[in-house]
């Protein structure tokens, strides 16, 4: 091919084959309420991830046992994040990290990123309860949606509502 021909190549940006592999990651997940997967992310390299589910060496979900009568929701399951974060190498735990998460996260996982050096976050999913996504954002801690396509949003707090800008 002569030299002023460029071949042309469609792929994908790193942070859509993050959010990709995080997408993988959750069909993992043993728990039959939702399926969420993480990915930790140093100078562009996947340093870790996870998935939700029962705590290591429990049983799997069964639909029936995992909420508590009386209470809303799971209560046993790790979450993705936290899973994510517990297997950063200790090495790196101290390195500015990014989170990919196919779900933005509770405020348990969003206070556990601020304090183990997270200083961006991406999901692609937005829970009912954006407190963890409020309180990042109050923290200064950029906070982006991507949508299916692979669009960039970044999310913002104004008068204590979300807003979003396109990238």
């Amino acid at each position: 091919m002569p030299k002023t021909m460029q071949p042309i190549i469609n792929r994908i940006s790193r942070e859509q084959a993050f959010m990709l592999t995080a997408q993988v990651w959750a069909q993992r997940s043993t728990c039959m309420r939702r399926a969420v997967g993480a990915v930790v992310v140093i100078n562009n390299r996947i340093v870790s991830h996870g998935y939700n589910g029962a705590p290591p060496g429990d049983p799997h979900c069964d639909g029936v046992t995992c909420v508590p009568e009386g209470q809303i929701g799971c209560a046993r399951a790790v979450h993705a994040e936290a899973n994510a974060v517990n297997y950063v190498p200790d090495a790196l735990i101290g390195d500015n990290k990014t989170m990919f998460t196919t779900e933005s996260p509770c405020i348990a996982c969003a206070a556990l990123m601020m304090h183990t050096k997270f200083t961006a976050l991406y999901y692609l999913n937005e829970y009912r309860v954006v407190t963890g996504v409020k309180h990042m954002i109050g923290q200064g801690i950029p906070v982006y949606r991507m949508t299916p396509a692979g669009m960039i949003v970044k999310k913002t707090v104004v008068s204590g509502e979300l807003h979003e800008t396109l990238c």
